[in-house]
């Protein structure tokens, strides 16, 4: 199920982006934030809608997909994409990890960047401002949706930190 909307018609989105998620509330979540920001946000609920858009429309300026889906997953979505696209013709794509060993495979499937569930507001941001810095885009948390709370994140280049305390730190039970 396609779900486009575009929140600023008058002075255009910002940013187009395709959310690929079979968790309706992870798809709700980052559409609503990104649709906040005046970007114009296409969700879908599995790989062959997501496909579908992608062939009636131009390519959107970011994909943002889970990593694991039950049926299908984030990289089989990416290697049906870059087949019909090309290789190198695809927008950035920033992952969305359930594990910290999904993190490996999604480099080895060059994602642009990852994210681990549950994704902040904050980090949401910072890594769409940084995937879409060439381009000139620069999005602003919405007041509404500051949420500000720690969440554990992970980029390709470090060790993933999901599930793992440093040296010398000791639970808390929480």
């Amino acid at each position: 199920m396609l779900n486009p909307f575009q929140t600023n018609k008058d002075a255009g989105p910002l940013l187009t982006v395709l959310v690929l998620s079979d968790e309706p509330e992870t798809r709700l979540r980052v559409a609503e934030r990104l649709r906040a920001a005046v970007c114009e946000v296409v969700t879908a609920e599995t790989v062959e809608s997501a496909l579908a858009w992608l062939d009636e429309h131009d390519l959107p300026q970011l994909l943002i997909c889970d990593f694991k889906d039950p049926e299908k997953d984030g990289v089989d979505f990416l290697d049906r994409a870059r087949l019909r696209h090309g290789r190198t013709g695809l927008p950035p794509t920033i992952f969305l990890l359930d594990t910290p060993e999904d993190e490996q495979v999604a480099a080895r499937y060059n994602a642009s960047d990852v994210l681990t569930k549950p994704v902040s507001t904050a980090s949401l941001f910072e890594c769409v401002n940084k995937l879409m810095k060439d381009s000139g885009v620069t999005l602003a948390i919405p007041k509404e949706f500051d949420d500000s709370e720690p969440v554990a994140t992970s980029r390709i280049a470090k060790l993933p930190l999901i599930g793992r305390l440093a040296p010398n730190v000791k639970s808390t039970g929480n």
